[in-house]
């Protein structure tokens, strides 16, 4: 009896085993396609049209109603001449309006005041006038300004072209690849794209020194706009 049990053990163990051995084989049979996987770069040079430009005005006063209205007062004076040389309504934009106390020591001897701080930001698609809005905010009585910022409004068709760019330096790099290989490639069965915008350029109003008789000079520069794809080909 017990023999026959030992035998019958055996048998079911060799016939597992020869059950499990088809299933590993196709475990490890491959079914991946070939994939040359590239990325491409694409870069477009463009100039700003659009301009930010931040203009305000701080008053110190120890009454906090004093120091308010100077400041309302001399932003008013700003915004009208702003708007004397063709700037429009829509493009002037508050920013900020703030008012608070703080103090100074000399001698240890603690002098408090008020604080008011009116700021707008100007819009400008004239950049060619930017300078000539910096000399009249300046000789209006505005005496804080921002960085201005140059950008471009309307920067998708610049993006496309990058894509575009961006899309041909891959293929040329999957064919270059190919054609070592001595393989041929079929269309892209995968793209992924990643583009962005060129952002702002930043000039520090700082650094914009007025001379006697001159405009005071602005350079817009240029503005990057590029774009990046990862594309596969199988072959």
């Amino acid at each position: 009896m017990i023999k026959k049990m030992m035998s019958m053990m055996v048998a079911l163990t060799l016939l597992a085993g020869s059950m499990a051995l088809p299933a590993f084989a196709d475990t490890t049979a491959p079914n991946n396609p070939h994939v040359i996987a590239v990325t491409g770069n694409g870069t477009v040079v463009a100039k700003p049209d659009i301009a930010y430009l931040q203009v305000g005005y701080e008053a110190h006063n120890k009454g906090a109603v004093v120091a308010q209205n100077e400041a309302k007062t001399k932003m008013a004076a700003v915004i009208k001449q702003l708007k004397a040389q063709g700037v429009k309504d829509a493009d002037i934009k508050t920013t900020n309006i703030s008012l608070y106390k703080t103090a100074d020591y000399v001698k240890e001897v603690k002098n408090e005041y008020y604080v008011a701080i009116n700021t707008v930001e100007v819009t400008s698609r004239d950049l060619d006038s930017i300078g000539n809005l910096i000399d009249t905010a300046i000789n209006a009585g505005a005496n804080e300004f921002g960085s201005v910022r140059f950008s471009i409004e309307d920067q998708e068709k610049y993006q496309i072209q990058a894509i575009t760019l961006a899309l041909k330096n891959a293929s040329n790099k999957a064919n270059a690849i190919a054609s070592f290989s001595g393989i041929t490639i079929n269309k892209p069965s995968k793209i992924t794209e990643n583009s962005y915008g060129g952002g702002m350029i930043y000039r520090e109003a700082s650094a914009m020194v007025k001379a006697a008789d001159a405009v005071t000079p602005v350079e817009v520069g240029t503005i990057n706009i590029e774009a990046n794809v990862n594309v596969e080909y199988e072959y």
